[in-house]
C-alpha cells in the first residue's frame, strides 16, 4: 500500500478473498480490484498501531487512511489474505 503498488496489494488476496468495507459491503476478486485501484492511486495509508492477535486466527491493527482512523482485521492463509475487514476506529 505504501508503495502504491495496487497489483502487489491484490496479489496478496486469494482469488476468493473478501474485503469488507466500513459500510458492510463485501468486495471479492475483480470487484475488489475495480473498487480499490483508483483509491490506491491517491490515498495515503499508514499503520498507526501494533498488530493484535485476536485469538481466533485474525489480527487487527489501527491505520490512518487519508486522515480517517480505521481498524483492519485480517485473516491470512500463509501469505494470502483470506479476509480483511475495515471498521471505523472511534
Amino acid at each position: 500500500w505504501t508503495a502504491r503498488d495496487a497489483m502487489a496489494v491484490f496479489d496478496a488476496f486469494r482469488p476468493d478473498g473478501v474485503y469488507v468495507t466500513p459500510s458492510g459491503a463485501e468486495l471479492v476478486g475483480q470487484e475488489l480490484v475495480d473498487q480499490w485501484t483508483p483509491f490506491l492511486s491517491w490515498a495515503s495509508i499508514e499503520r498507526t498501531g501494533d498488530a493484535v492477535d485476536n485469538g481466533d486466527g485474525s489480527y487487527s491493527f489501527k491505520v490512518d487512511i487519508s486522515g480517517g482512523k480505521r481498524i483492519l482485521t485480517i485473516v491470512m492463509d500463509g501469505d494470502e489474505v483470506v479476509s480483511m475487514v475495515e471498521t471505523v476506529d472511534s
